[in-house]
């Protein structure tokens, strides 16, 4: 239901020590049911519904899992010249993950304001 209990479940899992920091990744992007039960009720009245909201994390929470994955070299992949960029620069390729996940939220918002 939330990130440190199933942070503690998968470390007590028998995987690769990469596959265990994906998971965690993915999980830390998505937020955990608890933390996003309690967004839910600031996103009252703003136009984000639940369904849309879900949907958002859980995009987050694989574009972590996909990031940490490509900074960890899994799977390897023989087009390096494609990761060379993240990997240099992991900071701002996660705000430019950040700010694409931010659009639709923001959009709507400035919808309903005006």
């Amino acid at each position: 239901m939330d990130v440190p209990s199933g942070a503690l479940r998968v470390s007590g899992m028998a995987l690769p020590d990469g596959m265990m920091l994906t998971l965690l990744a993915g999980m830390c992007g998505f937020g955990g049911l608890c933390v996003i039960a309690q967004s839910l009720g600031a996103l009252r009245g703003s136009g984000v519904s639940t369904g849309e909201y879900i949907g958002i994390r859980a995009v987050a929470g694989l574009l972590s899992a996909g990031y940490m994955a490509l900074l960890l070299g899994l799977p390897p992949i023989d087009h390096m010249r494609l990761i060379e960029p993240i990997r240099e620069k992991p900071l701002a390729a996660g705000a430019l993950i950040a700010s694409i996940l931010a659009v639709p939220m923001l959009s709507r918002r400035l919808k309903s304001i005006s």
